[in-house]
């Protein structure tokens, strides 16, 4: 289940929502529902003041293990820190939830009204992003994607398409909804510990885990694995920080997989970091901060390079 391994962004405690007075949470399950578009499907947990920064998770994840990233965040920033549909305390939702989530957020920041948006975005969140920075230019201001790729299985098989990968996606979707609950647990458990790297990470990750909604974990797969944005990101204005954690399983031939995800990108900037893998916001949550601060103090990153 290695592809399942990568696919699987975080999960943190079912919290739906944050001890500050000054957060607000809207969205189907939230006391202010009422404020967003009906079809929207995911929670926002909103606070701070400033500029717009939307944080999307990744597959099964949760805002909970960025507390520390939205604390320093909402200190300059109006931070939207979503929860998807079909993970924590947010019930499934019907289509497919790559590209549900996608539409959503257009929606929503459209009826926020609030101008471009900067996007913070771990591992499925990242997809999101790009689809919404490909198709409502004048919303997304930049992107911070953490190991989030335009094209995932192209990480592995350069230069594969849609058509050779949709028969894989089918049988995957297929065989992670047809486990039992215990064995979807047991295979979550086994792909967390090989990502993580460590110990204490992995237990984070799967104190809350079981939380994601099966079958939503089966379908975001499977858009995952036939949803191409490659092509796309030439459309994308909106300058692109991607941080990748390499840690013990760097190369020469996975630093050029994610860099050439980027060819057709205007922006973008690809940095390698050696102090954690796909978890790197918990390994090492200042070296997150950090970059991310420096990319947003910039009007236009560098073109792809390997180090800042």
């Amino acid at each position: 289940m290695l592809l399942l391994a990568l696919l699987v962004g975080c999960a943190g405690p079912k919290s739906a929502t944050r001890s500050d007075d000054r957060t607000v949470v809207r969205g189907p399950s939230g006391p202010a529902a009422r404020s967003q578009p009906p079809t929207v499907s995911f929670r926002a947990q909103i606070s701070g003041k400033g500029p717009v920064l939307v944080l999307i998770p990744g597959l099964a994840c949760t805002p909970a293990l960025f507390d520390d990233f939205i604390a320093a965040a909402r200190t300059k920033y109006e931070v939207h820190a979503l929860t998807l549909a079909g993970f924590g305390a947010v019930l499934p939702t019907t289509g497919r939830p790559v590209e549900r989530a996608g539409r959503d957020l257009v929606l929503y920041l459209r009826a926020l009204g609030k101008g471009k948006a900067i996007i913070v975005a771990h591992s499925m969140g990242a997809v999101v992003a790009y689809a919404v920075a490909g198709s409502a230019l004048d919303l997304v201001d930049r992107i911070v994607a953490l190991d989030g790729v335009p094209f995932l299985p192209a990480l592995f098989q350069p230069g594969v398409r849609v058509e050779q990968t949709r028969g894989h996606a089918e049988q995957m979707a297929r065989y992670m909804a047809g486990l039992s609950a215990a064995e979807f647990q047991s295979n979550l458990r086994q792909n967390v510990a090989m990502m993580a790297g460590d110990e204490n990470t992995a237990a984070r990750v799967m104190s809350a885990v079981a939380n994601a909604d099966q079958k939503t974990v089966a379908d975001a797969t499977y858009d995952l694995f036939t949803l191409d944005l490659r092509e796309e990101m030439s459309r994308v204005a909106a300058p692109i920080l991607l941080i990748v954690g390499v840690k013990d399983i760097d190369s020469a031939h996975l630093r050029r997989a994610y860099e050439d995800q980027f060819k057709r990108a205007r922006s973008a900037k690809v940095v390698f970091s050696e102090r954690g893998r796909h978890f790197l916001f918990l390994q090492d949550p200042d070296e997150i901060l950090g970059l991310t601060e420096a990319f947003l103090r910039l009007t236009s990153p560098a073109i792809v390079g390997g180090q800042p």
